[in-house]
């Protein structure tokens, strides 16, 4: 996680300090390090286990202005958008377009991820409302979407086999690469 335009001016330590989500003790350890490393205060603390993931993308969230999401039911993709952009692409950089409230919202787990905002504007998609989950959330749905594919898959040339079509180089290999 690099710094990114903050909505709330509370440093993200000090925000998980107040809601009580990490010690004084274990933020100092986590701010020298930092200190060190020039790594992400959030991945510190979650590294060490002095706080939990959920609760730095949640204080995350409220201070950069995005909802949090805690889970991401596979009923929430959006189909249409997803078919539209490279899903290798989306997964890579732990992105998903889901349906939220009525219109095409986009969850990520990096918000500081200046590739992927590039990406999804050059889709056509920069207006479009982000939403913050963890990135375990994000690849638990990917995990889910390629599942549910491949069992839909196997269910239609399951359907194919019993109407007799043809199993070598023919409709059922043409289908399966497409």
């Amino acid at each position: 996680m690099v710094a990114v335009k903050r909505i709330h001016t509370i440093p993200l330590g000090q925000l998980l300090l107040e809601r009580k989500e990490v010690s004084e003790e274990n933020l100092k350890v986590a701010l020298n390090e930092q200190k060190g490393t020039g790594k992400a205060l959030g991945n510190i603390l979650i590294d060490k286990h002095f706080a939990s993931e959920e609760s730095v993308y949640r204080a995350l969230a409220d201070q950069i202005g995005y909802k949090y999401l805690p889970s991401l039911p596979i009923g929430l993709i959006d189909k249409k958008v997803l078919a539209r952009l490279d899903i290798n692409v989306l997964r890579k950089k732990s992105v998903v377009p889901i349906r939220y409230k009525g219109s095409t919202c986009f969850v990520i787990s990096d918000p500081s991820d200046d590739l992927v905002i590039k990406y999804l504007s050059e889709q056509g998609y920069i207006s479009h409302k982000r939403l913050l989950t963890t990135p375990v959330n994000i690849e638990t749905l990917y995990s889910e979407i390629m599942v549910s594919d491949r069992k839909t898959i196997e269910k239609q040339i399951s359907q194919m086999q019993k109407e007799g079509v043809d199993h070598g180089e023919g409709e059922l290999v043409r289908y399966v690469h497409e």
